[in-house]
């Protein structure tokens, strides 16, 4: 049913303008970008391995990929770094899951995870790096 009434024609207009809004926050508010790997066929994109770290075919969880930041080997620091996923736009909020092992040396001084606009492309020491705090 078609109305020709100025009333009907701005309930159409706001209708319209409703849609768009709701698409457009939408939009705005949709999740960040993700990463997901288990690391059986090496260094994915977007990533980078610094200092002594590598990419292992096993060793990971269920003997899966994993990356190895350091060995144990005294004196050695390794890094592991995602490029940025959501193209440099302010985050809220993220979550961060992995599985770490620690452990087959005689001690060593620990690790970081770092999360910053700035971290240097290079193997990040257990005091962190970058703008932001780093959680221990």
């Amino acid at each position: 049913m078609r109305q020709n009434s100025a009333d009907g024609l701005s309930r159409v207009r706001l209708l319209l303008w409703g849609g768009t809004f709701a698409h457009l926050a939408s939009s705005l508010l949709s999740c960040a970008g993700n990463f997901s790997s288990d690391f059986n066929s090496g260094l994915p994109a977007g990533t980078a391995v610094y200092g002594s770290a590598t990419v292992a075919s096993m060793g990971g969880f269920t003997n899966s990929g994993c990356v190895q930041l350091t060995t144990a080997t005294a004196s050695l620091s390794g890094g592991f770094i995602i490029d940025d996923l959501d193209a440099g736009q302010p985050l809220v909020s993220f979550t961060a899951t992995y599985k770490a092992l620690i452990g087959e040396g005689t001690g060593a001084d620990g690790m970081s995870f770092n999360f910053a606009n700035d971290l240097p492309d290079g193997a990040i020491s257990e005091e962190g790096s970058g703008n932001a705090k780093s959680p221990r």
